[in-house]
């Protein structure tokens, strides 16, 4: 009997081992096939969507927050998603700057998490990292103004409750500079620039870096589920609503 139970409990641990290694494998195989399609196209010039007929009266651009955005039910019209997962403030603003493919009345722009996250890597480039996004951000707003766009611009969903697993590439520092750019993102607001506060709807604190936002409206660490985004677009219709 006893060596019965020490032979299962052997199968089991050999089960579990080679289930952790087969999951281990998948993931390191999807981070490196990403790490080469970011080298083949850097600025994510392939996945743009096609060109609109007409003019469309919104436009969704940024990182991967804004491909999952869905298109608002209460607005008539086509709307364009531009979003690619995984893009930075920077290749955000290459591709647009190389080929904007659609004319939009209104830009919906969501980005800088990509940016901000890689503080747990290189703690010592904080303060650039941070500088650069602002300036990214500038320069994207300065770039759909500058066609006539009306912008929106959304400040930084911040991430959601961490996981063990990815602790260890994490950082506190993350959601505090999360906190200083949204600050610098609702000081952008002009003539032409509206400022969408995503952070603000989801329940994010303004001021407080551990005050996490309700996990019911994350699918992962990252992303907001299906409610998460029907309370964005809730808060986004009374944003279009205004006189403003």
């Amino acid at each position: 009997m006893v060596r019965r139970i020490a032979f299962y409990s052997m199968l089991c641990l050999l089960v579990a081992s080679i289930g952790s290694s087969l999951y281990l494998f998948q993931k390191a195989s999807g981070y490196y096939r990403d790490l080469h399609e970011v080298r083949l196209d850097p600025l994510g010039l392939s996945a743009l969507p096609q060109s609109a007929s007409q003019t469309v009266p919104l436009a969704i651009v940024g990182d991967s927050r804004a491909a999952e955005w869905p298109a608002p039910d209460w607005l008539p019209g086509e709307v364009l998603n531009s979003g690619i997962g995984g893009q930075t403030t920077a290749q955000v603003l290459g591709r647009i700057e190389r080929q904007s493919p659609f004319d939009a009345d209104a830009v919906l722009i969501q980005a800088g998490i990509n940016d901000l996250k890689t503080i747990a890597l290189f703690p010592d480039r904080r303060d650039p990292i941070v500088a650069n996004c602002k300036a990214n951000l500038q320069r994207i707003i300065a770039h759909y103004r500058a066609r006539g766009c009306k912008v929106i611009l959304s400040t930084i969903v911040p991430a959601g409750e961490i996981p063990l697993q990815r602790r260890l590439f994490w950082s506190d520092e993350i959601d505090r500079s999360v906190i200083e750019v949204n600050a610098f993102l609702r000081e952008q607001e002009a003539e032409g620039v509206l400022v969408f506060d995503a952070a603000a709807v989801i329940g994010a604190s303004a001021t407080d870096a551990a005050a996490a936002p309700a996990s019911d409206l994350y699918r992962d660490a990252l992303h907001l589920n299906a409610a998460g985004y029907d309370r964005l677009n809730d808060a986004l219709a009374d944003l279009f609503a205004s006189p403003r």
